[in-house]
């Protein structure tokens, strides 16, 4: 068995594993070489809603701070794949509306993103008007990295924001997902105290995709016009440390 189908082996057996809070395993390097340095991978669990089944199942992830290392309009599948996690981890279901926001804390703690936060509406029964957010935030190297989780899985009356599109300009239920997710975030910068460089991650499905993508545009234009202040805190955003999925 030549090294790539060792790591395939490796990796196949970890996503069948699952059910831990955290494990680690150590690749090799694909051939390339007994000198060349070996890759730590951290795999992880969450619990996510499953509409097949109608039950919560765990789902396996991997994360690692590096996926951070390349700015934001590169190809970054592994941080695609980790903010697909994220937001999948957001439907967890429970009938206790103060309890489903605990999957994607449980994951975003596990990780190391331990400064967590959620909104009002992530804690009561959703309407039509709720958009449901978690943030979460830890220290990489000299930057604060944020990640701003947007729900759109199991979100119940919330749906009916789809439907809210509005005589002109911007999808009018998006736009106020949008507006929802931003005050959050400044209210979270300023609560936690965040100062100095930030990259910033947001992600969301469906309903929250759409709302991610407005914001995208929003902090994308504040960062062009020098308003990041007012947009998103007072904090030093580049364009290439704002990644949306």
């Amino acid at each position: 068995m030549n090294n790539n189908a060792v790591i395939a082996v490796a990796v196949a057996a970890l996503l069948v594993a699952g059910g831990g809070a955290a494990a680690y395993f150590m690749m090799n390097d694909g051939g390339k070489g007994s000198d060349a340095p070996e890759l730590i991978v951290g795999q992880y669990t969450y619990d996510a809603y499953d509409h097949a089944s109608g039950k919560n199942v765990k789902m396996p992830a991997f994360y690692e701070d590096s996926y951070f290392d390349k700015g934001a309009s590169a190809d970054n599948p592994s941080l695609m794949m980790f903010a697909f996690n994220i937001a999948m981890s957001c439907g967890y279901s429970t009938d206790d509306f103060s309890r489903r926001s605990d999957s994607v804390v449980a994951f975003m703690t596990a990780v190391g993103y331990t400064e967590t936060y959620v909104n009002d509406a992530y804690k009561t029964e959703p309407t039509m008007h709720s958009t449901q957010v978690a943030l979460g935030s830890r220290t990489i190297g000299s930057y604060t990295v944020i990640i701003v989780a947007v729900n759109g899985m199991n979100y119940g009356a919330a749906f009916g924001s789809n439907m809210l599109v509005g005589a002109s300009g911007d999808h009018e239920g998006f736009s106020e997902g949008k507006d929802v997710v931003l005050e959050t975030l400044r209210h979270y910068i300023e609560d936690k105290g965040i100062t100095g460089d930030v990259k910033l991650l947001t992600t969301g499905y469906s309903r929250s995709a759409a709302i991610t993508n407005l914001v995208g545009r929003d902090v994308s234009d504040a960062i062009a016009e020098g308003t990041v202040a007012e947009t998103v805190g007072d904090v030093n955003l580049e364009k290439d440390s704002a990644y949306f999925y």
